[in-house]
Formats: structure tokens, C-alpha cells, sequence
């Protein structure tokens, strides 16, 4: 389990407000991201992983499994259909890559995806078979080195990117246990309690994200109501 030290630096960066709002993005790449840029410009395939281990909260094995013919591609979005080792022949569940929300996930895996010749979507050292987990976890401990604090480095793996983005579910979309059931893939709400961590700030910031949603609420509900209001006191006067 992650301590509470290592799981505080996995927080998202704070967002150049302005900007995003403008373009209608919650928030930006978290700060687990941050060195993805500078690995594309490296090795395009590894950056392309390290941004599907998030943005699809899959396993190390499942991400691995994934074929160019498992990704749904649409202007709107990009649909992963992940598969498990215990029923590699059937989708287990889909994922959703949503342009408008996370578009700097959107745009690096569809560039990625579209650059493939082959169906594998990651592959080893034969470009018909994926690379192996021993692999992936060596590709991570080594791109990471001095990107991320040494205390994260100590602990850093591919898994590192399903905690962290269950993490932001909760935290910035407000995902439920039963919602993070079907997004994990698990059978039980259980490992929530392990995979999710959040601090007395996150839950006072969703206090108060409530009471603005409130009060929203309420001001468009007297508008409306004005509105009304005046609606009946013209056709009064126009009878």
C-alpha cells in the first residue's frame, strides 16, 4: 500500500486555471505524467504506455494485452476494450479516452496508435508479440529516475498508475465504490479501501464543491421562477 508521503506527491498538478477553463478541461496531466513529453520525444511506444496504465486504470497484464483492434477510434473518444488472462477472448469491460476531458491523453495515444503497423499495441522485441512485465517494469524504474521525488522512485511500477488514477476518479469525478467497481474490474468494493487515497483537504474540497453546487442551483431555480413570474404578469396585463 502506498504510504501517505508517496501518495500526497501523486496529486495532479495545479492547473493553469484560465487555460483550461477556457477549453473546458477539468484538470491537467497529474504530476505522475509530467515527464511523458520528454519520453515520446525518446521512445513514442513507452510514453504511450505510461498514458493507457493511466488513463485506462489497467493492470500491468491487461495494458499488455491490448491490440490495435481492442481501440475503438472516434472524433470524440477512444474505447479500450480490456481483456484479462482469464478470459483473453472476450472484452471484460471498456474504458473511455474522452477528447474534451483529457485531451493530452486522447491526442498522444491516438498519434501513437495511428504510427502502428502492426495489431500489437506494445510491442517486445518482436513486433508481433507485447513486451513482458518484467520488461514494463524495468522500462518504468528507468525513465522515472529523477523525473518523480526518490521517494516515489523507491516504489515506482506500472501498478503505481492504477492507484493514482482511481485515486483522480474519486477525487475529480466524483466516482462511487460501485462506479469504481466496473471501471477496476473488480468484484468487490472492497479494494477501494487500498487503492484510494485520499486527505482531510479532499474531503472539505468536496465540501465545498457541494455548497457552490447548491447555491447554483438554487440562483438558476429563483431565475427561472422569476421568469415565470414575469411570464404571468404580461399575460395579465395583455388580456
Amino acid at each position: 500500500m502506498l504510504s501517505a508521503t508517496i501518495a500526497r506527491d501523486v496529486r495532479p498538478l495545479d492547473p493553469p486555471i484560465d487555460y483550461y477553463r477556457d477549453k473546458g478541461i477539468r484538470y491537467p496531466p497529474p504530476t505522475i505524467l509530467e515527464g511523458t513529453e520528454k519520453i515520446e520525444e525518446i521512445n513514442r511506444r513507452d510514453a504511450a504506455l505510461f498514458m493507457t496504465l493511466y488513463a485506462t486504470g489497467a493492470r500491468i497484464s491487461e495494458a499488455l494485452g491490448i491490440t490495435v483492434d481492442d481501440v475503438a477510434i472516434s472524433p470524440q473518444a477512444l474505447t479500450f476494450y480490456i481483456r484479462t488472462k482469464k478470459n483473453p477472448k472476450h472484452p471484460v469491460r471498456e474504458i473511455m479516452v474522452i477528447k474534451k476531458v483529457e485531451p493530452w491523453a486522447y491526442d498522444l495515444l491516438l498519434d501513437y496508435i495511428e504510427s502502428l503497423r502492426g495489431d500489437v499495441l506494445f510491442p517486445g522485441m518482436h513486433p508481433d508479440k507485447p513486451m513482458t512485465s518484467r520488461n514494463a517494469e524495468k522500462i518504468t524504474k528507468r525513465y522515472w529516475r529523477g523525473i518523480v521525488s526518490e521517494e516515489i522512485y523507491k516504489i515506482i511500477r506500472p501498478h503505481l498508475f492504477r492507484h493514482t488514477r482511481l485515486t483522480h476518479l474519486v477525487k475529480f469525478y466524483g466516482f462511487r465504490e460501485y462506479e469504481l467497481m466496473i471501471y477496476a474490474g473488480w468484484s468487490s468494493p472492497i479494494p477501494a479501501r487500498y487503492y484510494v487515497h485520499l486527505y482531510g483537504h479532499d474531503l472539505y474540497e468536496k465540501m465545498l464543491t457541494g455548497r457552490m453546487r447548491i447555491d447554483l442551483e438554487r440562483l438558476v431555480l429563483e431565475k427561472m421562477l422569476k421568469e415565470q413570474d414575469g411570464e404571468h404578469v404580461s399575460d395579465e396585463h395583455g388580456r
